[in-house]
């Protein structure tokens, strides 16, 4: 039961992390990336943890949008 809100909770944070980049918002999108990427951690899911970090990546190298 634990796991599955915990799992729940990190494809939220997910999903905000996605959303802020939309908007253009990097920072509370690599913030909210950094939060389920530790949570997948703590889930052991090798899979979700490489997926968010190749992610997270691409966000980093894009260069912040000029508001």
């Amino acid at each position: 039961m634990i796991q599955c809100l915990a799992r729940e909770d990190m494809l939220a944070h997910l999903s905000e992390a996605i959303s802020f980049h939309i908007k253009g918002d990097r920072y509370a999108a690599l913030f909210h990336s950094r939060i389920s990427m530790d949570l997948a951690s703590q889930l052991r899911d090798a899979a979700a943890h490489r997926v968010m970090q190749k992610y997270r990546n691409l966000m980093m190298k894009e260069p912040p949008c000029a508001n």
